[in-house]
C-alpha cells in the first residue's frame, strides 16, 4: 500500500504535469477545470492542493527553478565555474540534458510564466552572476547581469530550435549555437584592449557606453 503522503505527492505532481503540458500548447487553455480533466482528477481535488491557476502557475515555476539549481549543483562538482563562458558551458549542458532525458522543457520558454515574478532568465542570469562574481569583482555587477541575461536568452532559443530539428538536438544546430554565442562573447570583449576571456579586468560598463556612443 503507498503512504498518504506518497499518495499526496503523486496527485499534486499529476495536476503540475497536466498544467505543464496544457501550458506547452499541447491542451488547450489553462483553466481549472482543464487542468483537472488533463490529470484524471476532480477539480474539487485540485483545489484541496492549489487555490486557483495563479496558485498551479508558482508551483510550476518554483518546480523547474529547483530543478535548475539541483542541475547546477551537480554540475559544479566535476568543472570549475569562474567566468561567463563557464556558465554558458554549464547551461548549455543542463537544457541539453533535460530535453535528451525527457525530464521536462525549457523553463526559459514555458508560457506560465508568473506576472508578479522574476522571468526564469532573470533568475538564471542572477544565479550565474553569483557564480561568476566572486572571481570577477572588477566587473560591473548590473551591466554583467544584463548580458548574462541575454546569453540565457538567446542559448534557450538556440537550444529549443535544435530540439525542434531533431528530438535528440541537431549536432550541428547545437554546434553553431555554441559558435555563436562564444563569439558574441568575444565581441563584447572586443570593446576594450583586453584580450578575450580577460573578463576580471573589464570594467563592462565602460564598453555598455562605448556601444551607445
Amino acid at each position: 500500500m503507498i503512504p498518504k503522503y506518497r499518495k499526496s505527492h503523486v496527485f499534486v505532481d499529476s495536476i503540475l504535469d497536466a498544467a505543464r503540458a496544457i501550458a506547452m500548447g499541447q491542451e488547450g487553455p489553462m483553466t481549472t477545470t482543464r487542468i483537472a480533466e488533463v490529470a484524471g482528477c476532480s477539480v474539487a481535488g485540485l483545489y484541496r492542493y492549489f487555490c486557483d491557476v495563479h496558485d498551479i502557475r508558482c508551483a510550476l515555476v518554483a518546480q523547474d527553478w529547483s530543478l535548475y539549481e539541483q542541475a547546477v549543483e551537480a554540475y559544479r562538482k566535476d568543472h570549475v565555474i569562474c567566468a561567463p563562458a563557464d556558465v554558458l558551458s554549464m547551461h548549455f549542458h543542463i537544457r541539453e540534458s533535460t530535453l535528451r532525458e525527457g525530464s521536462g522543457p525549457i523553463p526559459a520558454v514555458q508560457r506560465y510564466q508568473v506576472a508578479d515574478r522574476p522571468t526564469e532568465s532573470d533568475r538564471i542570469a542572477r544565479l550565474h552572476l553569483q557564480l561568476v562574481q566572486p572571481s570577477q569583482p572588477a566587473i560591473n555587477e548590473p551591466s554583467l547581469h544584463r548580458h548574462l541575461e541575454l546569453v540565457v536568452r538567446l542559448a534557450d532559443a538556440l537550444i529549443r530550435r535544435a530540439f525542434t530539428i531533431s528530438p535528440d538536438g541537431d549536432p550541428a544546430m547545437l554546434r553553431e549555437s555554441k559558435l555563436i554565442l562564444d563569439r558574441y562573447v568575444t565581441s563584447y570583449l572586443s570593446f576594450t584592449a583586453q584580450p578575450a576571456g580577460a573578463w576580471g579586468c573589464i570594467d563592462v560598463a565602460e564598453i555598455d557606453g562605448h556601444r551607445e556612443r
